[in-house]
């Protein structure tokens, strides 16, 4: 025992060293475990950091998608918007076409209007003046049957009869109304030379120049009516006589020296009837229409 604990004894301080080395190793380990334990924490804590930058990652990239979705959306709105637009430019086309034709259809039937009106305007007015020359007719009828009643059965006078200026002239226009052109050009022609200064005169010369109008002998009437310009200027017929023989003119070719006898009738009569027939003759030889201005002389062929 003395020798065993001699030995114990000797070996001690060896062994305090040892076990003095073993908790210093013991403490190291424990520092380490601390320093792995906070490292492990630290890694945990990166992981859910990543785990959370991880959804949002995933959330940006739904956005993207749905960004990238809405684009091509877009893209797609905007192309049917382009066609869309294509087919309401070609409607508006068809529509402005159709509206101009439509127009031009108006105005040529507002012109065919227009132009029918300005016939019945003309045919009515000839119809008045008929009228008020068959009343004239009738009252002559009248007057004659009258005084051939009063004086049947007296005796004839002997000395000469001095024909009577109304007698003669509706004489001469029966002959004209029963289309005996030729002898009721003669008796207007007497009706002249006999009772040249009377208030029928110039109606008298209109007519010569109706009849060879109405026999077609355009170049003779020609000359008949610009006698009743060159001597009666104050007849009522010569506005009448105008327009006969602007239509004589436009007969025989001359549809220039026509047309301008026509135009000056407008200018100097606008307001008569003739000028109504003077203007649809115009617009079927295409021209121009006058304006009403101070009237102009007689044109002299």
């Amino acid at each position: 025992m003395p020798f065993i604990l001699s030995l114990f004894l000797l070996s001690l301080p060896a062994c305090m060293g040892t076990i003095d080395v073993m908790r210093a190793d013991v403490n190291d380990l424990k520092s380490d475990s601390y320093s792995a334990k906070k490292d492990v924490s630290d890694i945990r804590e990166a992981i859910s950091g990543l785990k959370h930058d991880m959804g949002n990652l995933n959330v940006l990239a739904e956005e993207a998608a749905a960004a990238k979705n809405l684009r091509e959306g877009q893209a797609e709105l905007y192309s049917q918007m382009m066609v869309f637009q294509k087919e309401v430019q070609a409607m508006r086309g068809r529509l402005d076409e159709q509206t101009h034709k439509a127009s031009e259809s108006l105005s040529k039937a507002s012109k065919e209007g227009e132009l029918l009106a300005a016939r019945l305007d003309a045919l009515e007015l000839n119809l008045k003046e008929l009228s008020a020359k068959l009343s004239a007719a009738e009252e002559y009828i009248q007057k004659v049957e009258a005084s051939t009643k009063k004086d049947k059965g007296q005796a004839a006078l002997k000395q000469p009869v001095v024909p009577d200026a109304e007698k003669a002239y509706e004489e001469a226009y029966a002959a004209f109304t029963d289309k005996r052109y030729g002898e009721a050009g003669e008796k207007f022609a007497a009706f002249i030379k006999t009772f040249s200064g009377h208030r029928l005169a110039g109606n008298a010369q209109f007519w010569i120049g109706e009849t060879y109008y109405s026999q077609r002998d355009y170049e003779s009437a020609i000359l008949a009516y610009e006698e009743v310009f060159r001597k009666y200027k104050d007849s009522p017929k010569v506005s009448a006589a105008m327009l006969k023989q602007g239509r004589a003119f436009i007969e025989i070719g001359e549809k220039r020296a026509g047309g301008a006898i026509l135009k000056e009738l407008v200018a100097k009569y606008p307001e008569s009837e003739q000028a109504v027939a003077a203007r649809i003759k115009l617009r079927e030889l295409e021209f121009p229409e006058p304006k009403a201005e101070k009237p102009a002389e007689s044109l002299k062929k």
